[in-house]
């Protein structure tokens, strides 16, 4: 058990550190490393879309008939590639993309809020203000992609580094801790005879 524990606190530790390594370089490099994550991005989709392939095959007959998954592996595939071969134009046309759909989504929350309006103890103005709000940023995103979508990467990447920053302090006490733990476990046992 104790190695398990130690196995899985340094398996986190690396993945803290490797994502520290990317936040770094979303902090300093923001369009290069968006260039990359679009790319895996496309692999990924191709990847899963192979595994939908080989699950749609898999399944029994009388599931098939109600599974999507031929379908999803074609589609996934085929986006995937066009997501690996068009890597610059969705680069380019993606902070276009999350601006509108920011603004749609800042849309639909002028409609929550209107319709919690008279719903006693909400803060419908709230909720209102907040999709405004949102709906600016969206509106800036479409106007100013480059510079915004730059600003939006490199936030990102400081909450990224600083969350990471906070799990891999956690990770590394906890492993000194099972350690303390196992020596007095140790020390427990060596009395007791």
């Amino acid at each position: 058990m104790k190695n398990y524990i130690k196995k899985l606190g340094v398996a986190s530790i690396c993945i803290s550190i490797l994502l520290i390594i990317i936040s770094l370089f979303m902090i300093n490099k923001p369009v290069e490393t968006i260039a990359v994550v679009i790319v895996l991005l496309g692999y990924v989709l191709v990847i899963d879309g192979l595994i939908h392939f080989v699950s749609y095959f898999n399944i029994k007959d009388e599931y098939r008939y109600f599974s999507f998954e031929l379908a999803e592996s074609i589609i996934y595939i085929i986006l995937g590639f066009l997501i690996v071969r068009y890597a610059n134009t969705v680069e380019t046309i993606l902070p276009t993309v999350v601006g509108i759909w920011i603004v749609i989504q800042g849309i639909n929350e002028i409609q929550i809020a209107f319709n919690i309006r008279g719903i006693r103890g909400i803060e419908w103005g709230m909720v209102l203000l907040l999709s405004l709000v949102s709906i600016a940023l969206g509106v800036g995103i479409i106007f100013k992609p480059n510079l915004s979508f730059d600003i939006m990467i490199r936030l990102a990447g400081a909450i990224l580094l600083y969350s990471q920053i906070i799990t891999l302090y956690d990770n590394i006490y906890f492993i000194i801790q099972v350690k303390d733990v196992k020596k007095e476990i140790k020390k427990l046992k060596d009395e007791d005879k």
